[in-house]
């Protein structure tokens, strides 16, 4: 077996063994051409087919993901996904400087990858659990005490909100990282600034007071979904919250109203 780098005329087999795996609702042909173009992906080729892949994605500065590591049905059990983990993280620790973190994220009934993150070292650090549904129908926020307001890209908003955020029971339950999809980056000061330039975060509360803040990002795989990142406040906030990320989502038209409106001070949409 031959652990090497994807190369775009292996894309017809990564392609076979990606449809072969959860059920044909795998994310990998969503992300594949952009995985080729940027590099990091490793092929491991037998008999010269391409029978497993693993994707390692550079997140910020010294700030490693492995994601992706899958094997052709017909070829498992002959150590190919221990082979290009072991190969991953070779990798991934000869790079200068040498990363600050390297993480990983699994399904908890997926204990083949499990045990292998285990015998490579890496420990269990958060656990998370996913919740979907539809968009609820409604033309905005429950009622005029819901006082939203999209943050502004200031030194004075982001400071308030980064102590509300990082002082919160949510922040230190998630272990300080942040989801989006199947990822979990590290929930930093400066991610938390990047996030605000892009208009991500939504406050609930008057003056200079936070009493809710939701974080709204477009799904990684599936632009017109959004993914609620992060969501932290007392109960009638988290309702008008989850209220406002219903409407948020609900069309492309709707989500240009309601930033508007929020800018403009107004308490709906």
């Amino acid at each position: 077996m031959i652990i090497r780098e994807a190369k775009p005329e292996d894309k017809g087999d990564i392609l076979e063994i990606s449809s072969q795996v959860w059920e044909g609702h795998d994310y990998v042909p969503l992300v594949l051409d952009r995985w080729l173009e940027e590099g990091g992906l490793l092929a491991a080729e037998l008999d010269g087919k391409v029978v497993g892949f693993a994707k390692t994605t550079v997140l910020g500065p010294g700030e490693l993901w492995f994601e992706g590591l899958r094997v052709h049905p017909s070829y498992r059990g002959r150590g190919i996904a221990k082979a290009l983990a072991e190969a991953q993280l070779q990798e991934a620790l000869a790079r200068a400087p040498r990363p600050r973190s390297i993480r990983l994220a699994t399904a908890e009934v997926n204990r083949e990858s499990i045990h292998i993150a285990e015998e490579l070292g890496f420990r269990e650090v958060a656990r998370f659990t996913y919740m979907r549904g539809p968009v609820a129908a409604g033309e905005g926020a429950r009622g005029p005490e819901a006082k939203l307001v999209v943050v502004q890209a200031g030194r004075q908003d982001e400071d308030e909100l980064a102590e509300f955020i990082f002082g919160s029971e949510a922040y230190c339950q998630s272990h300080g990282l942040l989801p989006h999809g199947w990822v979990f980056k590290e929930f930093s000061r400066e991610r938390l600034g990047e996030l605000i330039q892009q208009g991500a975060f939504f406050r609930c509360g008057e003056g200079e007071r936070v009493r809710g803040v939701i974080a709204l990002l477009p799904a990684p795989y599936r632009p017109e979904h959004v993914v609620i990142a992060f969501i932290e406040g007392d109960d009638e906030a988290l309702s008008a919250l989850m209220d406002f990320a219903h409407c948020y989502g609900g069309t492309a038209a709707l989500r240009s109203s309601v930033r508007w409106s929020l800018r403009s001070g107004s308490s709906s949409s």
